[in-house]
């Protein structure tokens, strides 16, 4: 007879209930159906049915390496380490789990990583346009565009504005 008590798949979503219970999610309803997701998607394949007390540091550089997903998703891998992180560290509070978080950034797992940085695909900003360069942007933009496309008169309304280019669209 198998012990489900310390199933990953049967804590965490305890966690994720009781992370609703106490109303973490009450603005940020996103969060609520974006956690359990990334567990669904990311997680899941590789710890769903693990013990939690046999989990490791490598057992989570697995995780954050499945489908590379820390070299081409850091902002999703940040989110899901520190998701995982408060997962342990409920399970220990709870008396689910021993010992030294394995998703801790501070620990074993930040070194086990550091392999994987070197071909990490790091988020950047796009180039901006000195503010002193804009008229003569600005001209240039109309010019080419004869100051008739719903373009251009777009990206003016934009430019004056700072409105997004969603809400201008």
């Amino acid at each position: 007879v198998v012990d489900t008590r310390y199933n990953f798949e049967i804590i965490a979503d305890k966690f994720v209930e009781y992370r609703k219970a106490c109303g973490a999610y009450k603005h940020n309803k996103k969060g609520e159906q974006s956690y359990p997701a990334m567990l669904v998607n990311h997680v899941y394949p590789i710890l769903k049915n693990r013990n939690i007390k046999t989990i490791t540091p490598k057992d989570i550089r697995d995780v954050l390496s499945f489908n590379r997903m820390w070299q081409e998703k850091p902002a999703t891998s940040q989110k899901l380490v520190i998701f995982l992180k408060q997962i342990f560290d409920w399970a220990k509070a709870e008396h689910y789990f021993e010992g030294e978080n394995p998703a801790s950034m501070n620990g074993p797992l930040k070194t086990l990583m550091e392999a994987y940085k070197n071909d990490r695909v790091e988020p950047s900003h796009y180039p901006s346009l000195d503010y002193k360069e804009i008229p003569e942007f600005m001209l240039t933009v109309w010019n080419e565009s004869k100051g008739g496309t719903i373009g251009a008169d777009a990206l003016f309304f934009s430019i004056l504005t700072a409105t997004r280019s969603k809400a201008v669209r």
